[in-house]
C-alpha cells in the first residue's frame, strides 16, 4: 500500500511541472497574440496602400526636435452689463448699483510665442511637449494617431502670455446717469464729483489695457479626419512623416473637431471690471469636410501639402463663473440667467475651420526635416449677444531621426 502511495506521489511530482509548463505556454501564447494584435493596430499595413504612391519607413521609431512659433487671437463680446455692488465700489460710487454699462468688448492676443520641444512616435502613435523657455506658463502637449484612413490630433495649450484691451460698447447710459446726478447737486457737490470723475477716468484708462499675466487661456482641441483616397494620398506623410509620399495625389477629407476653451481673469481689478465674472468656458463639437493635396517633386525628396476643412459647429455647453459674492441673490440670479442664455446655454449652430500646410524634405532614410503650419478658427456664441472668435496659428520647424 505504501509503495503504491509513493508511486502516485512521484507521478504527481512529475506531472505538476508539466501541467504548469503547459499553462505557462498558453499564457505566453495569449500574451504574444495580444501583442501581435496591438502591433498590427499601431503599425502600417503596406498591403493596403498603393506602393507606387506611398511607402512606409522601415524603421518604426521617429524622434523629432521641434521649434514652435504660435499666436492666439481672442475677440469677446458680452451682453449688457448691470453694475454690481462690488463694481459700483470700484467705480468710486459714482455709478449706482443696477446701472447698465452696455456691452463689453475684449480684443486680446498673445504676442508671437517661441517654444522648444520634442516629438516621439512609434508606428501610428506619437506625442510631444513644447514649452517657452522664458515663460513656464506657456506650454503645450500633443498626441497624434495617424492611420491610413483615420487620424486624430489632440492638443492642450495653456498660456498667460495674453494682452490686449477692452471697452464698453455704449457709455451713453453713464452720461445720462451723471446728468441726472448733477441736476440734484449743489455747486460744491458738483465740483467734488468732477474731481472724482477725473480720477476715475485715469483709473479706467489704465484698466483698459490688459497686461500679460492678468488673463490665462486654456484650450483643448481634438481634430479628427478621414481620408477617402487613402491608398494614394497620405495625411501622415505631410504632418508627422512616418510615411513617404512618392507621387503627387489628393483626396477629399471628412473632418470633425472637439474644442474646449477657458478664458480666466486672474487679476482682482480685472474681475471687478468684468462685473464679478472671472471665467468664461465654452465646449463644442464641429463637423465638416474639405480637400487635401500632396505635391511631390525633387525625386520624391520634397513634398508640399495643403488642406482645408470648413465645419459647422454645434455648441454643447458654455457658461461663466463668478467671483463676486457681494451681489444680492436677485442680482446673482439675473446674471446667471443672462450668462446662461448669452453664452450658449441654449444649443446653437455656428462655424469653425481647420487649415493645414507643410513642406517635408527627406534628407535620407534616417533623417527628415520640414515645416508645418496649422490654422484653427472657432466662433462661439450668438451675435449680437455673447460672442467669442478664437484664432490659433501654430508653426513647427523640425528635424527628425528614424531608428
Amino acid at each position: 500500500m505504501k509503495c503504491k502511495l509513493y508511486i502516485i506521489l512521484l507521478m504527481l511530482l512529475f506531472i505538476f511541472p508539466f501541467i504548469h509548463a503547459q499553462e505557462g505556454q498558453k499564457e505566453q501564447k495569449q500574451r504574444s497574440a495580444f501583442l501581435d494584435k496591438a502591433l498590427k493596430l499601431i503599425t502600417y499595413d503596406v498591403t493596403k496602400l498603393d506602393t507606387n504612391y506611398i511607402s512606409v519607413a522601415d524603421r518604426q521609431w521617429l524622434f523629432m526636435l521641434n521649434s514652435v512659433v504660435s499666436k492666439t487671437n481672442v475677440d469677446i463680446k458680452t451682453p449688457d452689463i448691470l453694475v454690481s455692488p462690488t463694481m459700483s465700489e470700484g467705480l468710486m460710487g459714482l455709478v449706482p448699483v443696477g446701472s447698465n454699462l452696455g456691452r463689453l468688448k475684449i480684443d486680446a492676443s498673445t504676442p508671437y510665442s517661441y517654444r522648444l520641444g520634442f516629438y516621439i512616435s512609434y508606428g501610428k502613435l506619437g506625442g510631444g511637449y513644447n514649452m517657452a523657455l522664458t515663460h513656464h506658463n506657456d506650454q503645450e502637449f500633443n498626441f497624434k494617431f495617424n492611420g491610413n484612413r483615420f487620424g486624430m490630433d489632440l492638443r492642450y495649450h495653456r498660456t498667460k502670455k495674453i494682452e490686449g484691451e477692452f471697452e464698453f460698447a455704449n457709455m451713453e447710459n453713464l452720461e445720462n446717469i451723471m446728468i441726472e446726478k448733477i441736476n440734484s447737486m449743489s455747486e460744491d457737490e458738483i465740483e467734488e464729483m468732477f474731481n472724482r470723475v477725473e480720477e476715475l477716468e485715469k483709473k479706467l484708462d489704465e484698466a483698459e489695457n490688459i497686461e500679460q499675466g492678468n488673463i490665462q487661456i486654456t484650450s483643448f482641441v481634438c481634430n479628427m479626419h478621414y481620408v477617402f483616397n487613402h491608398k494614394k494620398f497620405s495625411y501622415a506623410a505631410a504632418m508627422k512623416p512616418k510615411k513617404i509620399q512618392l507621387k503627387s495625389a489628393g483626396s477629399w477629407l471628412l473632418g470633425s473637431s472637439i474644442y474646449y476653451m477657458q478664458f480666466k481673469a486672474v487679476n482682482d481689478e480685472l474681475v471687478m471690471t468684468f462685473n464679478g465674472l472671472n471665467r468664461f468656458k465654452s465646449f463644442f463639437f464641429a463637423l465638416g469636410g474639405g480637400y487635401g493635396y500632396n505635391w511631390v517633386t525633387c525625386k520624391h525628396k520634397l513634398m508640399f501639402h495643403g488642406s482645408i476643412m470648413p465645419m459647422l459647429m454645434y455648441s454643447i455647453k458654455s457658461d461663466a463663473g463668478m467671483k463676486d459674492r457681494t451681489m444680492t441673490d436677485e442680482e446673482r440670479t439675473r446674471l446667471k440667467e443672462a450668462t446662461k442664455t448669452y453664452l450658449g446655454g441654449k444649443s446653437h449652430l455656428t462655424y469653425a475651420g481647420v487649415a493645414r500646410a507643410s513642406v517635408v524634405y527627406q534628407i535620407s532614410d534616417s533623417y527628415v526635416g520640414g515645416i508645418d503650419c496649422n490654422f484653427d478658427i472657432f466662433k462661439i456664441g450668438r451675435s449680437p449677444r455673447y460672442e467669442t472668435l478664437a484664432r490659433d496659428w501654430i508653426f513647427h520647424a523640425y528635424l527628425g531621426y528614424r531608428f
